[in-house]
């Protein structure tokens, strides 16, 4: 039995912490983000549409590096990355920021 609870206890203080030592992966992204015009700001997260848009042009202040999808709702070919504080262009439908 106290080897039992010993391994059980061992377990969750490694979940723990995993738990804590990776906060980060699940936040979004700070900083702004403007694509053709349209500023983004406040932690800006998640796939923005253009459905009538075939370029996109992208200015990324934020601290991730954003993804450019040819296809809409983010999915299909990825036409480009923007880094970190850089600004691109590229065809497409969608921009993903994490």
């Amino acid at each position: 039995m106290t080897r039992r609870l010993m391994s059980t206890l061992g377990a969750l203080a490694a979940g723990l912490l995993l738990a804590v030592a990776v906060p980060g992966s699940a936040q979004a992204a700070t900083g702004d983000v403007i694509i053709n015009d349209i500023e983004f700001t406040r932690s800006p997260h998640g796939c923005v549409v253009f459905p009538s848009e075939r370029l996109l042009d992208v200015d990324n202040s934020s601290d991730r590096t954003v993804t450019v999808y040819r296809g809409p709702d983010c999915a299909g070919d990825v036409a480009g990355e923007v880094p970190v504080d850089h600004r691109r262009t590229y065809e497409g439908k969608s921009v993903f920021i994490p």
